[in-house]
């Protein structure tokens, strides 16, 4: 009998199924980060000069953190919640939870005040 079939299956399937959302969730969060300076991060040196970028907001990021999270969409590493908070606050919103409510449609995402309006667009 296979483990999907077996009494944890269900269990195994809902964790595949959540982490599968997260990953789709991260790769919009990255997104939306890529869109905020307006390039594609690819190279080794991307992820010194995003975190001194991150620094210069005030946003205190790794460079191993940064190419932590890109690893994790390859499917490497996986990122801790403080690290996705910091991306998310990078990419205008208030955490990670706040992007994933965004990104499913349940508020769109702004800051407190109507000065900074946000909405994730996804397909």
């Amino acid at each position: 009998m296979s483990c999907l079939n077996g009494p944890i299956g269900g269990k195994t399937r809902q964790n595949m199924y959540v982490h599968q959302r997260m990953l789709h969730d991260l790769k919009f969060l990255l997104q939306e980060v890529e869109a905020a300076i307006g390039k594609k991060i690819t190279l080794s040196s991307d992820f010194e000069k995003l975190a001194r970028l991150f620094s210069s907001r005030g946003l205190n990021i790794t460079e191993s953190a940064l190419k932590g999270v890109w690893n994790h969409v390859g499917m490497k590493e996986k990122p801790s919640k403080a690290t996705l908070d910091v991306l998310a606050l990078f990419a205008g919103f208030q955490s990670w939870d706040d992007f994933k409510l965004a990104l499913h449609g349940q508020n769109n995402g702004d800051l407190e005040g109507d000065d900074c309006p946000k909405r994730v667009h996804h397909s």
